[in-house]
């Protein structure tokens, strides 16, 4: 617990808010209560959003699609703001794939879903959750 709250703590290091430490009369027993940092809350935030982006992407990704077809697909123009909110995320997740990845600025690049992708798609086709 020193570490926690002296000195170079976890806590004070990370700009954490400070924990609370509750105890029985007995001392017996304690509790440590941990406060989210409030860039994490800004984060999940974040997520949620280009989650939402990614879900509508994965709604139109049929077969395979080039970069252009989707962003007409989705109804997008600006094709930077497709690419680090929409296609990038999917890519990272694995939910999208390349078909030739090892040409990734080819003109002949295409998208397709992989079938962990096409799963999320369902179940959110669905109103499920993720």
């Amino acid at each position: 617990m020193k570490r926690i709250l002296r000195g170079g703590g976890v806590m004070r290091c990370s700009a954490s808010p400070q924990p609370a430490f509750e105890t029985d009369d007995e001392r017996s027993s304690f509790v440590v209560r941990l406060p989210v940092h409030p860039l994490t809350r800004q984060k999940a935030l974040a997520t949620a959003e280009i989650t939402a982006e990614v879900d509508r992407l994965l709604r139109v990704l049929d077969g395979d699609m080039s970069r252009a077809d989707l962003q007409a697909a989705l109804g997008l123009k600006h094709a930077e703001h497709f690419r680090q909110a929409y296609l990038l995320p999917a890519l990272a997740q694995g939910w999208v794939e390349m078909t030739m990845p090892d040409k990734p600025n080819s003109r002949s690049q295409r998208y397709r879903l992989t079938a962990l992708g096409a799963r999320r798609a369902l179940r959110r086709g669905r109103g499920e959750g993720a």
